[in-house]
């Protein structure tokens, strides 16, 4: 886990769901696309919890993860943030964006960036771990210290049944839990 420590640009893992009782923990998902229902909270034992989205239909599901809020530290220049994507069906794009609430109380959402995930590994052990930063100088309205989410929008690449999925799990992030 040398990937997750201190020093790293997106943060260390705040959430790796392996608390069954924690379930998703805050996350919430969705569906873009259609009427099917988002990632949902899975576990295969003790301490190895994660979201799972599987038997993903053709026609390139769209599937949207949304973040607990965080707080950003007053002298943070950038948002780091990260994950893990694994599982038998390989994610196309990822799309991220940053929610907060500006000084007049309106909810806004800024693009963060278009990711192609890049994975190592075929089938069940394909494995592609993100990395990214954002510059909030960047973002008219959000100011170092402020609360923030982080929504994550995920095209499946494949069609699959019932036993491929897509894992979403190790989520990391610069900020503290607000």
């Amino acid at each position: 886990y040398a990937a997750y420590s201190q020093t790293s640009p997106c943060g260390v893992v705040v959430q790796n769901f392996n608390i069954a009782a924690n379930g998703m923990a805050g996350f919430t998902s969705s569906t873009l696309n259609s009427t099917q229902p988002g990632f949902t909270y899975a576990s295969t034992g003790v301490n190895t919890g994660f979201l799972e989205r599987c038997a993903i239909p053709s026609g390139g599901s769209v599937y949207e993860i949304v973040s607990p809020t965080y707080q950003s530290f007053a002298s943070q220049t950038t948002i780091g943030y990260g994950f893990e994507l694994s599982g038998s069906v390989v994610v196309s794009n990822v799309i991220a964006y940053l929610q907060y609430v500006d000084n007049t109380n309106q909810i806004n959402s800024v693009f963060m960036g278009s990711i192609t995930p890049s994975y190592t590994g075929t089938g069940s052990n394909a494995l592609a771990t993100i990395c990214q930063t954002f510059d909030i100088s960047a973002v008219t309205g959000f100011t170092p210290g402020e609360a923030y989410r982080v929504i994550l929008d995920f095209t499946a690449a494949q069609s699959s049944n019932n036993n491929q999925c897509i894992v979403f799990d190790n989520f990391r992030t610069t900020g503290t839990n607000s």
